[in-house]
């Protein structure tokens, strides 16, 4: 691990004269770590992909963990000296790792901010959104711009994570306040804007909708490489993180009762809580040799590309980046209609097939359609990899490279 000491940060004398004289405008992306999922990997992409010779971008990591801490140098990381290890920031916390976050995340903050002296904060995540409204506070005059980033359906966050109206309406409280102290909001959908200004009463001018991208380019090169986990028939893929959102238990329960489990395997990629109650789901309808979780994959687009059909069983969404991926790859892509992306996405009947949420009936019919009608759905699949390209990361680039301007002019 390269110390946080050894990076070119604003408190070297030499490098501020640098940056004057070459008038780049620093900014900082604010994540607690580079585990992988979406938001860290857009992260990620918008480190490297905007103007050098305009913008100083880096990524500020609370925690330095996580399989994308490779795809940046080690100065395009900072990362805090205080506080380093005092929590593992991960998806669904232990209660008793709460307590030490409240402390740890707002001073973990302020020190990275301090010593980047970036022009503009984008913070990323919702508890690294709450978090930022004290640890930015706290600089007084010296606040840098300051742009909330939200990848998900807040609201569908909230009434999901909380157990009661009442902590319901605190939750509802503190987004309420932070994002509207913030300069701008950033929402990756039509979807999440709107979702945002109506339950959090935000400012509809100040909140700008800026659409997931990905490298496709990369993403079709890495998907001729071998798929790490052999499967010895015709399959069905998904990814993401294992937990309720993504609906991985919907979808299993529709592949065994269906008959696209005569003859295909079901694969799911990627880690996370639900893990035992898959596997266990899976037992308990007689799929378990059918059914495999490999865990995270940093390839998934060799198996995307492999697959007879990639199936987004998601109960809400931000955005919904890995259907982009899977189209990217040439996969048939079906996806739940759910709130908010997919459709935004996704034109039914044309690049794709939308199905209703929670609905393992109608799941399972458009499994079984896809794999009997491999011409209808390659045909279905080629317009999905055109519809694609529509996502580079380079048009998301331009258009964050617009906002950031606006904010220091």
């Amino acid at each position: 691990m390269v110390p946080s000491t050894e990076l070119p940060l604003h408190n070297d004398p030499r490098e501020q004269s640098h940056d004057r004289a070459t008038a780049r405008t620093r900014v900082l992306f604010v994540l607690a770590s580079l585990a992988g999922g979406g938001a860290e990997r857009m992260v990620v992409e918008l480190v490297r992909h905007l103007d050098r010779a305009e913008f100083d971008a880096r990524a500020g990591v609370l925690w330095r963990h996580g399989p994308y801490l490779d795809n940046l140098s080690a100065q395009e990381i900072v990362t805090p000296e205080r506080l380093q290890g005092w929590v593992p920031y991960r998806d669904r916390p232990r209660w008793w790792q709460l307590v030490p976050a409240l402390v740890a995340v707002p001073v973990q903050q302020r020190e990275i901010v301090r010593r980047f002296r970036p022009d503009i904060v984008v913070t990323v995540t919702k508890s690294m959104n709450l978090a930022a409204r004290a640890s930015l506070a706290l600089l007084g005059d010296a606040r840098p711009a300051w742009i909330v980033r939200e990848g998900n359906n807040t609201g569908a966050m909230i009434d999901h994570e909380s157990g009661s109206r009442l902590v319901r309406r605190l939750q509802d409280r503190a987004v309420r306040g932070a994002y509207r102290r913030a300069d701008a909001v950033v929402a990756i959908s039509g979807g999440v804007a709107a979702g945002l200004v109506d339950r959090f009463a935000l400012n509809r001018a100040r909140v700008r909708t800026i659409h997931n991208a990905l490298p496709i380019d990369d993403i079709r090169a890495n998907a001729h490489a071998p798929v790490a986990m052999a499967v010895d028939r015709p399959f069905i893929v998904a990814a993401g993180r294992l937990d309720y959102q993504k609906g991985f238990d919907t979808l299993i329960r529709s592949f065994a009762a269906h008959g696209v489990a005569r003859d295909h395997a079901l694969v799911i990629l990627g880690e996370g809580t639900e893990r035992r109650a898959l596997e266990q789901l899976a037992r308990s309808l007689d799929v378990q040799a059918s059914v495999h979780l490999p865990g995270f994959v940093a390839n998934p687009w060799a198996y995307f590309a492999r697959a007879s059909a990639f199936v987004c069983a998601s109960r809400w969404e931000g955005f919904g980046n890995v259907i982009i991926e899977a189209m990217a790859c040439g996969a048939p892509v079906i996806a739940t209609d759910c709130d908010f992306g997919p459709r935004e996405i996704l034109r039914h009947g044309q690049t794709g097939w939308l199905v209703p949420v929670d609905d393992e009936a109608a799941l399972g019919r458009a499994m079984d359609a896809v794999a009997g009608d491999r011409a209808g759905a390659a045909r279905i699949a080629a317009a999905g990899a055109v519809r694609a390209a529509e996502f580079d990361v380079h048009h998301m680039a331009r258009q964050y490279e617009q906002l950031f301007r606006e904010l220091v002019a």
